[in-house]
């Protein structure tokens, strides 16, 4: 899979997770921004970006993105709105974020 892609065609594929690149291409951001929204989530009771996770492991951070759940959230507030209900699911500290 080449680094970069469209949403069309990430939705034809469907890889079980995608890089930050990838998903910063398509969302039309830096990586960069994306990587710091991932890391400000790990701190906030309702993330902006709830389709990935990031992990800081030995002084690194790791970076995880959901295809499905990103393909959700790309396709607008419908989307987005399933996705956070997905995270929210179960947890009540995090019942009632909204995107």
């Amino acid at each position: 899979m080449r680094d970069m892609m469209t949403l069309n065609e990430l939705k034809a594929k469907r890889p079980t997770k995608i890089t930050v690149n990838q998903a910063a291409a398509i969302m039309g951001v830096t990586p960069r921004y994306l990587h710091m929204g991932l890391q400000q989530d790990t701190q906030i009771p309702c993330p902006q970006f709830p389709f990935g996770a990031a992990v800081k492991m030995s002084g690194r951070w790791s970076y995880y993105i959901n295809t499905a759940r990103f393909i959700k959230w790309m396709d607008g507030p419908l989307g987005r709105e399933e996705v956070d209900n997905d995270f929210n699911q179960g947890d009540a500290e995090h019942v009632g974020c909204a995107m």
